[in-house]
């Protein structure tokens, strides 16, 4: 969580516009739970890219596609 407030929060806030989170909270939340769960640091909010996150990205989105 500390990269989230540390670095990434104060290079897109800006006071005159609204800044979407969710797709920063969404990385955090995955860093913690990988973190907490299975002791790995993938550093999924330092590259958002990785292999494992679209991993993730790709099973979510087609969990979605069968409940439809």
């Amino acid at each position: 969580m500390n990269i989230l407030v540390n670095d990434v929060m104060p290079k897109v806030v800006s006071k005159d516009k609204p800044v979407d989170v969710s797709e920063m909270v969404t990385r955090m939340t995955l860093d913690v739970i990988c973190e907490a769960a299975m002791g790995q640091d993938l550093g999924i909010q330092e590259n958002p890219d990785s292999e494992y996150t679209q991993g993730v990205y790709t099973v979510a989105r087609i969990l979605g596609e069968r409940t439809v």
